[in-house]
């Protein structure tokens, strides 16, 4: 029966002090502050739609001094607090000054607690008519490349031909192109960097104004510079001796449009360039008149081009010729080189020879001897081979020939029994 009573005792004291510490503790209102409440504005859906937009400060914070009982204040955090601005009642630019909302989470029950003060007690924000437009993207290039390269502006690029950029309409209208800068000086191959863009306006100079609310996509251009290198290359036309005729006559005479070219390419290939070109020759033998104005053509490596032009106009002055025709039996034919061992004979009865030689000697003609010389050196077939025409002593006059008839015997070589 003790025991009993004991208990009863213990558990009046126990809810006693439950009671009086919900009296005094959980029920005692108190005053507590708290800073940086983060700020939501609500509605720039409906600002953009009006062509309007917040360029302030977003980041906004308040700080609310509040009153409540000490149990609800305990368990609040500046994170649960939600403050609101409606932005659907801003109709247009300027200075704003709203007024916002303060409500607490679920849990908490309405007018458990008291806003004591705000700071401050509205928000200030600015608004700006806000446009949006497409803008060309030009590359400005600085500086001169190392001497003998220069900068291929017809195949310079850019990954974006143009960009688009956002922002308050008055800064907005101030921009007509945007620039990438590329620094080219001293340069000996092509240049590829990604660089930020700068803002200019219509006559290609930066826009002096606060860009920082102004928005870029894409703001970093990959701008791609192919450098050339360029080269002096000389071009050689080389004249062949025959018909009577060698290069070395005063009355023959080569003159070029041009003898020299300079040569732009990719300077992996032009700097490997022979230092002279040498273009087809001219076999004197073949050439019955002087040629006016023949056009040869200039081989270049692909990809390098010639600021003369990829033709040369090439004439050749000679002195009147004439020709005549001899026959010549193969008892003047004469063989030369005929292998140890071996036999040869010339079965090919004759030669038909033409001869060509300035007007004023053809009539010494007569005096001309002729030599049919056939080499089979190194030979042990029978074959045709090609004679060589040797035209006597006379200056002026040679041996000419139809490069597709050319003067030819047939030699039969054969092989002698040793002797044992």
């Amino acid at each position: 029966m003790k025991s009993k009573v004991w208990t009863i005792v213990l558990s009046a004291v126990i809810a006693f002090g439950l009671w009086m510490y919900v009296i005094t503790v959980e029920r005692t209102e108190t005053e507590q502050t708290f800073y940086n409440v983060p700020v939501i504005l609500d509605g720039e859906s409906v600002l953009q739609e009006r062509g309007l937009k917040i360029t302030s400060d977003k980041d906004l914070s308040v700080t609310l001094k509040l009153s409540g009982s000490r149990s609800a204040l305990n368990k609040l955090r500046s994170s649960d607090i939600t403050v609101l601005v409606d932005l659907t009642r801003i109709y247009e630019a300027g200075e704003k000054t709203l007024p916002y909302t303060v409500s607490f989470p679920g849990d908490i029950q309405n007018g458990a607690i008291e806003i004591m003060k705000r700071e401050p007690d509205s928000v200030s924000l600015t608004v700006a008519q806000w446009d949006t437009k497409s803008i060309p993207v030009e590359a400005d290039l600085v500086g001169t490349p190392a001497p003998g390269f220069l900068i291929d502006e017809q195949n310079m690029t850019t990954d974006y031909k143009s960009v688009t950029i956002s922002g308050p309409k008055e800064l907005i209208a101030q921009i007509e192109m945007a620039k990438v800068t590329v620094d080219m000086t001293d340069k000996t191959e092509s240049v590829e960097r990604r660089e930020k863009l700068t803002l200019c306006d219509k006559d290609g100079n930066p826009v002096v104004a606060d860009l920082s609310s102004v928005v870029v996509d894409p703001y970093m251009i990959l701008t791609k510079v192919p450098i050339l290198m360029e080269r002096e290359i000389t071009l050689k036309v080389d004249l062949k001796d025959g018909g009577g005729l060698k290069k070395t006559d005063p009355d023959v005479k080569l003159t070029m449009s041009f003898d020299k070219i300079t040569v732009v390419g990719n300077p992996a290939v032009v700097s490997k360039m022979n230092p002279v070109i040498e273009l087809p020759s001219i076999d004197l033998g073949q050439v019955n008149e002087s040629l006016e104005g023949m056009l040869i053509d200039i081989p270049l490596p692909e990809g390098v081009s010639s600021r003369e032009g990829d033709k040369v106009e090439v004439s050749l002055i000679i002195p009147e010729m004439k020709t005549i025709t001899r026959y010549i039996p193969k008892t003047q034919f004469e063989k030369i080189g005929v292998p140890r061992d071996y036999t040869a004979e010339i079965t090919t009865g004759g030669l038909t020879i033409t001869l060509r030689g300035r007007a004023d000697v053809m009539d010494k003609i007569y005096e001309v001897g002729i030599r049919v010389i056939v080499d089979v050196e190194g030979k042990t077939t029978s074959d045709r081979y090609k004679a060589k025409i040797i035209v006597g002593s006379t200056e002026g006059i040679g041996a000419i020939e139809n490069p597709q008839k050319p003067y030819e015997v047939y030699v039969e070589l054969t092989k002698t029994e040793s002797v044992g």
